[in-house]
């Protein structure tokens, strides 16, 4: 598997887990390029809000191959990473599907040489068409995922990916994991093997860790045993005031989303009720996927055989039951029998490693048996079984970020709305303003999306001494702050207003271009803009964010996207990231 591959498991499964993720959306008006140091600083000065990304916001992607009429489809191959166009995804049905032959001979010398007329249409497991496409439906594509569909990704689904359905934040699980506090607040922390492994003890001695049985216990707080243990690549934990069972059912992903559906938790609007369905309904674990031959640079003659269709003979010390042969046809001119391409008979299951012969007195030309069977390929179906883990299938190494906001969202928040934005930044793990280094999300639904706010509102008056209706300034407009102490901020921009439209007035600015903690400073001090000196009576709101932490994973910057004026407005951020 491509470590890239692991690396965005690892991210997608760490959102509102370890790590917490803000897409931060502004504008600016300076050259800065896309993940410049520069534009990194922006992103803290000149947003206009925050959206805390929810694990629904998420998801990885693989390139759109859309299957397309009279285009060539590259078959699998379990030797080598596989790039380009190795599958299709059929818009109609929204399934997606594994190429595993591009022609009936099965012949490697033949692939690119014959285009799919055929759209692949089945729902579980491989079928031939008449184009001589073989098809294997991998996962679908459903409503609730399609969102995430572009001209150029699909989201991608797998197993090693899925959660349960506890959408609570890490806060709420671990108080359900020590509910009720009156019984369950210190006791005896209990671990057991997630998997058979072989583990070092604190002891020193060798443990054979077999899955679901107690490893040991040892008595703790409640909070601690929940803290040090979830996620545990090797153990889950039970508390418990008693003695601790010596065992416990330790469910897969796949039996898990099966006993799921079974209770319709689960329902035909998730990728996942077809993801358990393709897999039940699959051939089993191991079997064998394709065997194809390459007969390139070899002479007619020297591919004759003496009986038709011999069959191989298949040696193995895992798997058993397959089959396959050698396909044949009976020359008119001369009555002799030449091989023309292989086939798969009966897949078979179990295997993890194979080899194979023919009888030597099957050929009577100058080809030797050793030469022929080196001219075949055999692929394997994946361990976990091809449909198990797509993403491992398809080489993901992307996952999609998409939020929308709407104006209404925006206003009910009350927060900034841009006339355009220019930039949007992806930040992690950014911290709260307050006394303790909290991650910012860290006790919300990991699932929920939260607007936060990114600029200052500050409440103004117009001096008394304008006359008549002040010139209010422009949204954007560039100008600085002389606070009481007549020290100058500069290039301080004004992304919102709520007019003071009469001398001696009161109305409101949204303030961006600031440090955070200069904030509290500007009590007293006066706005120069159009000429009119205005006076900041309070700060009535500001960023919640400790300004410049976390680490800034990409900062975008791109043309000026208007936001139209109507009430139905709506930003929509697109990213795609890579590992």
């Amino acid at each position: 598997m491509s470590n890239k591959t692991e690396n965005v498991k690892t991210f997608i499964n760490q959102i509102g887990k370890e790590n917490q993720l803000f897409l931060f959306v502004g504008s600016n008006d300076t050259d800065s390029q896309s993940n410049s140091f520069e534009t990194e600083i922006e992103t803290w000065k000149y947003s206009d809000f925050s959206i805390k990304i929810g694990k629904d916001n998420i998801i990885p992607v693989v390139p759109n191959v859309k299957w397309t009429k009279k285009r060539t489809y590259t078959p699998w191959n379990a030797k080598t990473e596989n790039y380009g166009n190795f599958y299709a995804y059929n818009d109609v049905n929204g399934y997606v599907y594994l190429c595993i032959s591009d022609n009936k001979e099965n012949r490697e010398d033949l692939i690119g040489k014959n285009v799919s007329n055929n759209a692949p249409s089945h729902t579980i497991g491989d079928v031939t068409y008449d184009d001589g496409y073989t098809w294997k439906a991998l996962y679908k594509i459903t409503p609730s995922i399609e969102k995430f569909v572009t001209e150029q990704w699909i989201p991608v689904v797998s197993f090693d990916i899925f959660e349960n359905l506890d959408k609570g934040s890490l806060f709420s699980q671990m108080q359900s994991f020590c509910s009720p506090s009156t019984t369950k607040q210190s006791g005896n922390c209990a671990i057991y093997f997630k998997e058979n492994i072989k583990y070092l003890s604190h002891t020193g001695s060798t443990v054979n860790g077999v899955k679901g049985n107690l490893y040991e216990y040892f008595s703790m707080e409640c909070h601690d045993c929940y803290n040090t243990f979830k996620d545990h690549p090797y153990f889950i934990a039970d508390f418990t005031t008693e003695t601790p069972s010596s065992t416990i059912t330790i469910k897969d992903t796949y039996d898990l989303v099966g006993e799921l559906i079974d209770q319709k938790k689960i329902s035909i609007a998730s990728p996942y009720f077809y993801l358990y369905q393709v897999n039940k309904n699959s051939p089993d674990e191991g079997y064998i996927v394709s065997a194809k031959i390459d007969l390139s640079g070899v002479d007619l003659e020297n591919l004759a055989v003496t009986k038709s269709n011999p069959e191989l003979t298949i040696y193995s010390n895992t798997g058993s039951g397959a089959s396959i042969r050698l396909k044949t046809f009976n020359s008119t001119v001369n009555n002799k029998i030449y091989i023309y391409g292989i086939e798969v008979l009966s897949k078979g299951s179990g295997y993890k490693d194979i080899s194979f012969t023919l009888d030597s007195a099957s050929l009577t030309g100058s080809l030797t048996i050793e030469q022929l069977m080196a001219k075949i390929i055999i692929n394997l179906d994946e361990i976990d079984g091809l449909g198990f883990d797509p993403m491992r299938v398809l080489n993901c190494k992307h996952s999609m970020i998409d939020v929308r906001v709407d104006r209404p969202t925006l206003e009910t928040a009350n927060l900034s709305i841009p006339t355009h934005i220019n930039f949007y930044s992806l930040v992690q793990n950014p911290k709260m303003d307050s006394s303790f280094d909290t991650i910012a999300g860290a006790t919300e639904n990991k699932y929920l999306s939260t607007l936060y706010r990114t600029t200052v509102e500050l409440t103004v008056t117009v001096p008394s001494s304008v006359v008549g209706s002040p010139i209010l300034p422009d949204i954007d407009d560039v100008s600085q702050i002389t606070t009481t102490d007549n020290t100058i901020i500069r290039n301080i921009q004004i992304s919102k207003i709520t007019a003071p439209t009469t001398p001696g007035g009161t109305g409101k600015f949204e303030i961006k271009g600031l440090e955070y903690d200069q904030a509290s400073t500007l009590v007293g001090a006066n706005i120069a803009a159009n000429s009119v000196n205005y006076n900041v009576t309070s700060v009535s709101a500001s960023p919640v964010f400790v300004q410049y932490t976390g680490k800034v994973l990409s900062s975008n910057k791109t043309t000026e996207i208007p936001i139209q004026d109507a009430d139905t407005a709506l930003i929509r951020i697109n990213m795609v990231k890579g590992m």
